[in-house]
């Protein structure tokens, strides 16, 4: 069974979690223990925490409260890469790399902060890139959709085939066979016929005109099943 998009975001979402509360262990311990006076080494703690922050809120956002619009995701993962990367940066340079018992522990909390900053960086780059596609190719409204909405906004067949045309190929329907009803041959029994097989009985008299007439409401087609439509559309231009 093919891992879906919103499933593979979450776990996602949630390694960057994981990684930044042990981040915010570590840097407490070191703290705790003197290693790093510097002022500085707070940012150690307070980063890790927003990522871990933002990170549980849009796991958890949707089942609790709203659902998370795609631009929302984008600028709190934009916003956060740079200080990321500012953050694996100042580690290197933090007055708290002298050679102590702590040491191993420090350089492990380096490693866990370039770690993250990877998993925020492809992440951020990941879903700009989805977002970018999924524009050009048919939804002008990708920014505004729901990031966990089922079907998946990113359609990954119209976005490869957009983006590697010589895909196409690959995506072309299978027709399939439909069974049609067996096809039945009109039986007449003239009167004292000893055929075995007898036609079923009709009731004279019977007007199947007869009855009220109803108003029979007609239902307007939602915002996503007008979308899903379109992406069937768009796939099968691309691939014909």
């Amino acid at each position: 069974m093919a891992l879906s998009f919103r499933t593979a975001r979450r776990l996602w979402m949630g390694l960057v979690a994981l990684v930044s509360l042990t981040c915010i262990f570590l840097a407490v311990v070191l703290w705790l223990h003197g290693y790093s006076k510097s002022k500085n080494f707070g940012a150690l703690v307070v980063i890790p925490c927003f990522a871990f922050a933002g990170a549980v809120w849009t796991i958890f956002k949707k089942m609790f409260f709203s659902p998370q619009i795609v631009c929302v995701e984008v600028t709190w993962v934009f916003a956060l890469l740079p200080f990321q990367i500012l953050l694996g940066l100042f580690a290197f340079e933090s007055d708290g790399a002298l050679r102590t018992r702590f040491t191993a522990i420090y350089e492990a909390l380096v490693a866990l902060v370039w770690t993250n900053s990877v998993l925020v960086f492809l992440y951020t780059a990941g879903i700009i890139s989805l977002a970018l596609l999924t524009q050009f190719s048919f939804d002008q409204e990708i920014w505004a959709r729901d990031i966990d909405s089922s079907p998946c906004p990113f359609p990954f067949p119209v976005l490869l085939v957009y983006a590697f045309p010589f895909a196409a190929k690959y995506f072309r329907g299978t027709p399939v066979e439909s069974r049609g009803a067996p096809a039945t041959a009109t039986h007449y029994c003239v009167p004292g016929c000893s055929c075995h097989t007898k036609p079923t009985e009709v009731v004279e008299g019977t007007n199947y005109m007869e009855g009220t007439h109803s108003s029979i409401p007609i239902r307007v087609p939602t915002a996503m099943e007008r979308r899903n439509v379109m992406i069937c559309v768009t796939l099968g231009h691309m691939t014909g």
